[in-house]
């Protein structure tokens, strides 16, 4: 059977995105979250922080759009503090590792995806496959010296308050680690 470009009903599309985490091809993409248009957001994002940089350490949030509505719903110019930049991924499964990969190479300090939890995915199917890419990530940063610059945290929208403990928490200890290598390079 040859190849053919996937159709959308769009009688029956609610715009959840849905369709393109569980596509098993992954022939799929969500308009605005294309590898490359979401790299030079990120781009735009570390641009802006470097020019705003202040002592606190710059933080890019990937924030699945089922984990946490209240800061993406409030949070329409993408930062948060002056520090922070956040930026909605349609769902945990569809974070590329490469992302994160950009942002600490454009500048960020770190980098916080914000998840679903296990129990709340809206993507099961496609879960096992996002842990394993999570895993080989996280091996790949342990063996460039920057497995402190990430965090993958789990929460819902039913846990109020948790998503700016989690990001405060998280910049303090980048800032931490950014004081320990200013010293070694004093």
């Amino acid at each position: 059977q040859p190849l053919a470009t996937p159709e959308v009903d769009y009688t029956k599309c609610t715009g959840c995105g849905a369709c393109v985490v569980v596509c098993p091809l992954v022939a799929l993409e969500i308009h605005g979250y294309e590898c490359a248009l979401f790299a030079e957001l990120i781009m735009e994002h570390a641009d802006r922080m470097k020019k705003i940089r202040a002592q606190s350490p710059a933080i890019l949030v990937l924030c699945c759009q089922w984990a946490e509505f209240a800061s993406l719903d409030q949070n329409h110019s993408g930062v948060d503090k002056p520090n922070t930049a956040i930026l909605e991924i349609p769902c945990f499964s569809k974070l590329d590792p490469i992302n994160v990969f950009q942002a600490l190479l454009y500048g960020f300090d770190g980098v916080l995806v914000v998840a679903c939890g296990d129990d709340d995915c809206k993507s099961k199917e496609s879960r096992l496959t996002t842990e394993n890419n999570m895993k080989v990530l996280r091996t790949s940063l342990r063996r460039m010296g920057l497995e402190n610059r990430f965090r993958i945290h789990k929460t819902s929208p039913k846990n109020l308050g948790d998503f700016k403990r989690e990001v405060d928490s998280f910049a303090n200890e980048v800032l931490a680690l950014k004081g320990g290598q200013e010293a070694k390079h004093e």
